[in-house]
């Protein structure tokens, strides 16, 4: 075993590039020629099953997944739903050294009592796209947190909330409770509770461990600085180095394709009454039926400004998933909603329209928390991000021409100064520490 699983001694390696740059292509690289070398068990991690294969109840047949057709000779294993399930056959795999490829979620299961058995082998961690350590957590209700407390069952240890073992240690072994995943995470100090205006706000927190217990981490992104699993390595005061990486194109040759490309549409002076509105989640969650009209009629405007038709097929569109249908009208009622989070997938490379209609901001609980950790989370550094990766999902991946209609004029100031090189990433004045290849067996 390692000499210590905690250890902050981790190394944490970003391969930061823009997307199109060939970062997946020079990440397989360094698996088949470095990291494969280097450790005895490899574990790569991505959002979606397209890259990393598996089942799934949704799907007739498994994906293959990318990493296994292109490094087929290293033999990743995926986990599946066999004996009692994804997380379970994770472990089992980890036990038996196999190399795994698997998504973000089911690494997201692990707890921290996983950090042993992690630490356990000789690997390195492959992290395709950033993960999101913290989501608010909300399967309980205020009432039944009120109950518990009233009750002693739970208690705040230095914004932690714990369960009372010492008056109620049987609980944890009825099988039927209805809290006892609950009663997990308060054990494995996962979950942070604030005070809110409407009651008590608990985060839900991946375990750091499960990370430290890896011997090196590799990171593939973009605008890794701007990201909230950046900030929450600086919050558990971890460092992390940049990988001097040659790709394919440059960063300023994939913007030159940009620019000519995509079609940043200026909608006419009857829809600059959109500039005015704040486009976030909550203003989206108190729009009145007239304002979100203004908003679909924009839209309207912007389709037959393309000059195409029949186009709702190869349409995008995102903006608060219970205001989809609000929004849709005329040529694009079969235009497809999308997560503003989706990235790290090339299955939308057929769609010539994106309609982005969020003014993007970080979730303010995880803002808050963040600060109360003494981390700063640049929230235009983030928004710009976020939609950089969306934009990316359509066609103008495959070097096709593309129409976007980005609806806040926020968002459009971000994306054009970006364009254009007037917004500087804070990563630019870091130091590149280490190569790729200097590790070459």
């Amino acid at each position: 075993m390692k000499e210590e699983y905690t250890d902050n001694k981790i190394k944490i390696s970003i391969m930061d590039a823009v997307m199109g740059s060939g970062k997946t292509t020079a990440a397989y690289r360094l698996i088949k020629n470095n990291l494969c070398f280097d450790y005895e068990q490899i574990f790569f991690i991505s959002p979606n099953l397209s890259e990393v294969g598996g089942d799934s109840p949704d799907l007739i047949e498994p994906h293959v997944g990318r990493i296994r057709k292109d490094l087929s000779e290293l033999d990743f294993m995926n986990p599946t739903q066999r004996g009692k399930g994804k997380l379970w056959d994770t472990r089992k795999l980890i036990e038996e050294n196999e190399n795994i490829a698997s998504t973000h979620q089911n690494y997201k299961g692990f707890v921290k009592e996983d950090a042993e058995l992690i630490s356990s082998n000789n690997n390195v961690l492959v992290i395709d796209e950033v993960i999101q350590p913290y989501e608010e957590y909300s399967d309980i209700s205020q009432s039944s947190l009120s109950i518990l407390f009233k009750g002693g069952c739970i208690y705040v240890d230095n914004d932690l909330l714990r369960w009372n073992h010492k008056d109620f240690p049987d609980t944890i072994k009825d099988k039927g409770y209805e809290h006892l995943d609950l009663i997990k995470l308060c054990d494995s100090g996962s979950l942070h509770i604030k005070s809110g205006l409407k009651g008590y706000v608990l985060i839900k927190e991946l375990p750091i461990e499960v990370l430290k217990a890896f011997d090196e981490v590799v990171i593939l992104t973009y605008m890794f600085e701007s990201s909230i699993m950046c900030a929450w390595l600086k919050s558990h005061g971890l460092s992390y180095e940049y990988l001097d990486v040659e790709f394919e194109k440059t960063e300023q040759e994939l913007k030159g394709s940009f620019k000519s490309l995509i079609k940043n549409f200026e909608l006419p002076t009857s829809s600059k009454v959109i500039d005015r509105y704040n486009l976030s989640q909550s203003w989206w969650a108190n729009a009145s039926n007239d304002k979100i009209n203004k908003i679909t009629k924009a839209c309207e405007a912007f389709i037959n400004k393309t000059g195409y038709k029949g186009v709702a097929k190869k349409t995008i569109l995102t903006c608060p998933k219970n205001k989809e249908n609000s929004v849709k009208g005329k040529g694009f009622t079969r235009s497809m909603w999308l997560a503003s989070s989706t990235r790290a997938t090339n299955e939308y490379g057929d769609k010539t329209h994106i309609m982005y209609l969020l003014n993007k901001y970080p979730s303010p609980i995880i803002v808050n928390h963040l600060k109360r950790q003494g981390v700063e989370l640049d929230q235009d550094q983030y928004a710009l991000s976020e939609m950089i990766q969306f934009l990316w999902r359509g066609c103008v991946r495959n070097n096709e021409p593309m129409d976007v209609y980005i609806a806040s004029a926020r968002m459009r100031g971000l994306f054009n100064d970006w364009l254009n090189d007037k917004f500087n990433e804070a990563k630019e004045t870091l130091p590149i520490i280490d190569t790729v290849y200097s590790r070459a067996a």
